[in-house]
């Protein structure tokens, strides 16, 4: 980061945390799921492109895995601890680094602690809301995180 001229800067915080191994094969493994052959086969003979193909088809059919895999990266780098206490100064803490400095050497105010945690976990807890969230999102949620679509857990229940 300091090639770049990114310490300090929350950009070095963002930007190695958008793309994972975890959501390459997320999404992979959604993708070859939820977009089959057939209907990428369909959108040629209407005559998409390569892009229209994308923008058309498989992006709508992919946008809850989507949004779970945002959900789920925002919760990763808002918990992170270490990276940004590295990158970045003390003039420009994350969340969780703000935290940890609440805590005195041989006085603790819990009480500002806490306060400071309760804060901390609310955007955690308002990003993640499932229940709230649309059917599409919810299903996407239940085949991320059991991997079965409502066909396979259908068939295997009879």
């Amino acid at each position: 980061m300091g090639k770049i001229g990114w310490n300090g800067h929350l950009q070095a915080v963002i930007v190695p945390t958008m793309v994972t191994a975890f959501g390459v094969f997320l999404m992979r493994q959604f993708i070859s799921e939820a977009v089959p052959d057939e209907l990428l086969d369909a959108g040629r003979v209407d005559g998409c492109h390569t892009f229209q193909l994308y923008w058309h088809v498989v992006l709508p059919a992919i946008r809850p895995a989507a949004a779970v895999l945002g959900m789920l990266t925002f919760m990763q780098a808002w918990n992170d601890f270490f990276w940004p206490f590295v990158v970045l100064g003390p003039d420009n803490p994350t969340v969780q680094v703000a935290i940890a400095t609440l805590q005195g050497g041989y006085y603790q105010d819990y009480t500002l602690v806490l306060a400071g945690t309760a804060l901390g976990t609310l955007p955690i807890l308002v990003g993640r809301a499932p229940p709230t969230a649309g059917r599409s999102t919810r299903a996407a949620c239940w085949t991320c995180w059991c991997g079965c679509t409502a066909r396979t857990r259908r068939s295997r229940w009879r």
